[in-house]
């Protein structure tokens, strides 16, 4: 029976030998060529996407009299860059997927000869590596961002490898995840390219009382009104967290109307703001004017923020959300905002019947968007664990 530790926790159906432990350097082959005419695109290595042209970075001449000297690469070659990022702290590499590029001469690269070059480059960026690549830091980074280890020193880190098969069918599949990552990231990005596109569409602008895009049957033109006079503030003093010792063993959360939102949840069983999908809030924050919709029951970590909600039922909350996240502002000052500034904003309001129109078409894009983001999560998990469960 195979050696435990020479086989990963997950494998496919038929295969039973064990990985075998090989250094890099039995492995490769160094790269490189070079050719002066190459008219093969000028790429670079991020660390967060593999292979990018330069010019998404830098300049397109950002090469200068350098790119005579860069590296001719080909379609299933590797190439390491060894720059420390916030992404990759011990570098990153990647195998090239289009036919040819030039990439930077400082880059590592080398062939992989009858091995899958998509396997080894994953493995080669399994986070386990960073134990070795770390050791081989010689004296940390120079002043261009690049690691000091040497191409000799990089072949010697070691790597598990198993039976050609193995790394196609391991390969195949996590390609295949990787480009079911990719489209669910395109639709969110085109969702999101929708959304602020008929956000300028749907809204009037330059003063104009009716909008470019409506929906058909409304043609009454839309009054001036105060974001004050649509949306009323409550003060959260009533509703602010006494202890910040959280546990996601609770149950309520404690929000925040910065970025992170939910800061934990709380065993506090008093003091709790109600709402609900019927009842929502916005909570606003009234030094950065960032807003969020909260349609749960919660408690908040501080009095710096309003929640606001509809002062006439009648009205689309939806709309007002979306009126209220269309303004471009940028807060100058560390300043209360809702009272001196927002709440006396004009705005342009419709009747309720087409307020309820454009809420409802805003509000089930962002669901749309969610859905696809919650997808995107878990498919990102599921490759986070394909990844430590399929290499060793």
């Amino acid at each position: 029976m195979p050696d435990k530790a020479k086989v990963p926790a997950i494998r496919f159906k038929g295969f039973t030998d064990a990985w075998e432990q090989r250094e890099l350097g039995s492995l490769v082959t160094a790269i490189s060529r070079t050719d002066s005419e190459s008219t093969a695109p000028v790429m670079m290595i991020s660390a967060a996407s593999g292979f990018i042209n330069q010019s998404e970075k830098y300049s397109s001449d950002n090469a200068g009299q350098s790119l005579t000297k860069y590296i001719l690469l080909r379609k299933g070659e590797l190439a390491y860059n060894h720059g420390a990022s916030k992404y990759r702290q011990y570098g990153a590499c990647f195998d090239l997927k289009v036919d040819e590029a030039r990439i930077p001469f400082v880059y590592h690269c080398f062939d992989v000869g009858h091995n899958n070059p998509d396997f080894i480059a994953r493995e080669l960026n399994d986070p386990r590596i960073d134990k070795q690549l770390k050791r081989l830091v010689s004296s940390g980074a120079r002043m261009d961002g690049l690691l000091n280890i040497s191409f000799e020193a990089y072949k010697t880190v070691t790597i598990a490898v198993p039976q050609n098969e193995e790394q196609d069918r391991i390969s195949a599949f996590l390609l295949e995840l990787d480009n079911l990552i990719n489209l669910h990231q395109s639709k969110v990005m085109k969702l999101k390219n929708v959304k602020k596109a008929m956000l300028e569409k749907m809204f009037p602008k330059n003063g104009r009382n009716v909008p470019e895009i409506r929906f058909a049957g409304f043609t009454y033109a839309w009054e001036q009104r105060k974001l004050g006079e649509i949306l009323k503030y409550e003060q959260p003093t009533s509703y602010i967290v006494n202890s910040t010792e959280y546990s996601n063993e609770y149950l309520t959360p404690v929000l925040t109307a910065g970025q992170s939102f939910i800061l934990g949840y709380t065993d506090e069983d008093y003091g709790i703001k109600m709402a609900d999908k019927k009842n929502p809030v916005i909570i606003f924050d009234d030094f950065t004017t960032s807003s969020h919709i909260v349609d749960f029951p919660f408690k908040v970590k501080s009095s710096a923020m309003k929640l606001l909600t509809l002062r006439d039922e009648q009205d689309d909350f939806y709309f007002a959300l979306y009126t209220l996240k269309n303004f471009n502002y940028t807060p100058q000052n560390h300043e209360r905002h809702w009272i001196s500034k927002f709440s006396t904003f004009s705005i342009s309001i419709p009747n309720q019947d087409e307020q309820a129109k454009i809420g409802t078409y805003f509000h089930s894009l962002d669901n749309l968007i969610t859905l696809h983001q919650c997808k995107l999560e878990k498919l990102h998990n599921i490759k986070k664990a394909c990844l430590e469960k399929m290499f060793i």
